[in-house]
């Protein structure tokens, strides 16, 4: 079954949207971020809203090209990096993404908010990079 461009770039728009409000968002001190519980609050629901828009992008692709069924985000992660769908490295990384998604969902422990901002700066290059990767996707599914 043939990939559906639409469907991948329009999420691939929310990505964008997120990693553009991200950018602005982090570009505070940490103090001033740590000290505002809803400004905070917006930059971990980005981060499910990012983490959820590469799974469903990453599912899709699964389903349409490698006929392959996932039943959770992390995993959807893995499989992509095991297809060649994105690289192992992204794929370690994005699996910790889905992880600590469901750690923020379901308050399985809580989350120590310096390190998180520590490693989102670090690692906020990775969304823009995947966005560019499944662009190249789409153009490679267009012919």
């Amino acid at each position: 079954m043939d990939l559906n461009p639409r469907y991948i770039l329009g999420r691939l728009r929310e990505i964008e949207r997120e990693i553009d409000y991200l950018e602005v968002a982090l570009g505070a001190p940490d103090k001033e971020i740590l000290s505002s519980p809803d400004r905070l609050r917006g930059i971990k629901y980005s981060i499910l809203l990012i983490t959820e828009a590469i799974g469903a992008v990453l599912q899709h692709i699964l389903a349409r090209k490698h006929h392959l069924a996932v039943t959770s985000l992390a995993e959807a992660m893995v499989k992509a990096g095991e297809k060649g769908v994105i690289d192992q490295n992204l794929a370690q990384s994005f699996e910790a993404l889905a992880r600590f998604r469901n750690r923020l969902v379901h308050r399985y422990w809580t989350v120590d908010d310096r390190v998180f901002l520590e490693n989102l700066r670090r690692g906020l290059h990775e969304f823009r990079d995947f966005v560019s990767l499944m662009e190249r996707e789409v153009q490679k599914a267009r012919g």
